[in-house]
């Protein structure tokens, strides 16, 4: 999962409380049916398909390596299609209005309008 220009910016305008600008939470999954690969410059998924608000929880169990995790279950689908796109975001329109934090592409997942998909995702702050 790679972090995104426009999402280290927010990330770091929720670092202090007398920041200027307006900055959201990081709270929502978005999943998405196109598998070009990750740009840090992205600021949206390329062929969104849903957006939910996740439960998120936060380990610090490791100071070194704290990390936000994110859970979104019971994803549904009107049709056949393939997920490839994983992304979060600060607000629940998604692709194209909201800040978008990071976005993974993977081989994808084949779904039918029978499936329901469980979503986690780990967001992780390292020492360098």
């Amino acid at each position: 999962m790679g972090v995104c220009n426009v999402g280290l910016k927010a990330a770091v305008g929720l670092l202090g409380t007398d920041t200027t600008g307006s900055y959201t939470a990081f709270d929502y999954i978005e999943i998405g049916t196109d598998n070009t690969a990750f740009s840090a410059t992205q600021t949206a998924n390329l062929a969104a398909d849903s957006i939910a608000a996740a439960t998120g929880t936060v380990d610090d169990s490791t100071p070194a390596s704290p990390y936000l995790q994110l859970v979104k279950t019971g994803f549904t689908f009107a049709g056949s299609k393939t997920i490839y796109e994983f992304a979060v975001f600060d607000g629940s329109t998604g692709s194209g209005t909201d800040d978008m934090l990071c976005r993974s592409v993977g081989s994808g997942i084949a779904v039918t309008s029978d499936d329901t998909l469980d979503v986690t995702i780990k967001v992780t702050a390292e020492n360098a």
